[in-house]
Parts: C-alpha cells; structure tokens; sequence
C-alpha cells in the first residue's frame, strides 16, 4: 500500500513501512515538546526558521524530497496534530480512513497533552492575524 505524502520525521523502507528520519524526528520531538510546554506555533515556526532548517514540504515515496522555503505556523501545526508521530498513520482513500501502526516519535501521553483548543484571532504589529491555541503545560 502506498501511503501518500510521507510525514516529516519519516522515510519509506523497501517493505512500504515508516522508518524514523532521525535528524527530522529530532526536530519534530522538540516542537510537540516545546509546544506542549506552551511555546506557540508562531515562535516554533519562527525558531525553526532562525535555526536555517529546511521546512518538511512534500515527501513521496521514490521522489526527491521539496522542502518548502520556510516554516509556518500551520506547518508547525499540522507536525503537533499528526497521530503518525505517535505510532498511528491514518490514511485516507475513496472508501475512508484506514489506520496502520508505525513507529512512533512521540509518545501518545506527549501528543495528547496539546489539547488544541481555537481561542479566537489576535492582532500582531505586522497587522496580520494568527490562530491562539492554548495548550496544557507538559511534564517531560
């Protein structure tokens, strides 16, 4: 089965399952945890970016990698709301969702302690709008 786009952190083994891009894994650990310690997509997306790391893109199996020119925060977003980083890639076809096991990033307890809730829009001084998500503190 071919799984569509390949997450971030993630390449494809010659059997067609996930194996952890550690280097990517990495930096996917530090964002869930920063985020789950109340950092938000903005400052993640925006450390990231200082740091000169290329941001995910498109990944696909036997396809050179694109990475994106830069990191955003719904690219930091859609890395915290992935379940594949915790073990569960959820796939969706014409005949609806199917779910397989991969090894996982994070663990599901991390994951879960980002409970996203849609706090409404604020004003930045570049007048440009961004989502606020609160976010419980983590424990390590």
């Amino acid at each position: 089965m071919r799984p569509g786009a390949i997450p971030y952190g993630y390449d494809i083994a010659d059997a067609g399952s996930f194996v952890v891009v550690e280097e990517e894994a990495a930096l996917v650990r530090d964002i869930i945890h920063n985020i789950a310690g109340g950092a938000t997509l903005f400052t993640e997306a925006k450390r990231s970016n200082l740091q000169g790391i290329l941001s995910p893109g498109k990944k696909y199996c036997s396809r050179t990698p694109q990475h994106g020119t830069t990191w955003t925060p719904m690219a930091i977003s859609r890395i915290v709301r992935r379940s594949a980083y915790s073990g569960t890639h959820v796939i969706r076809s014409s005949t609806g969702e199917i779910e397989r096991e991969e090894p996982f990033i994070v663990s599901g307890e991390l994951q879960e302690k980002c409970g996203w809730r849609y706090s409404g829009l604020s004003r930045k001084r570049e007048d440009s709008y961004h989502f606020k998500y609160t976010c419980p503190a983590a424990t390590p």
